[in-house]
């Protein structure tokens, strides 16, 4: 997640820039982009191994939200 603090900063860096680019902001974007993927990938990877090992009333039991009535 560091990564992707790190690229979110450089966003603000080149959006106070007064010389930056479309294609700096395209480039810093793609970026951005491909480490947020990266880093979501082993959560929803992990997601999926539970969601087969689980029944649907059990996954419903784990994930309820608090809120609902």
């Amino acid at each position: 997640m560091e990564t992707v603090n790190a690229d979110f900063s450089q966003l603000v860096r080149l959006h106070r820039t007064y010389s930056s680019s479309v294609a700096d902001f395209g480039a810093a974007t793609k970026k951005l982009k491909r480490n947020l993927h990266e880093s979501m990938m082993p959560v929803l990877n992990a997601r999926d191994v539970m969601h087969a090992q689980m029944t649907e009333e059990e996954w419903t039991a784990v994930f309820k939200d608090e809120n609902e009535k």
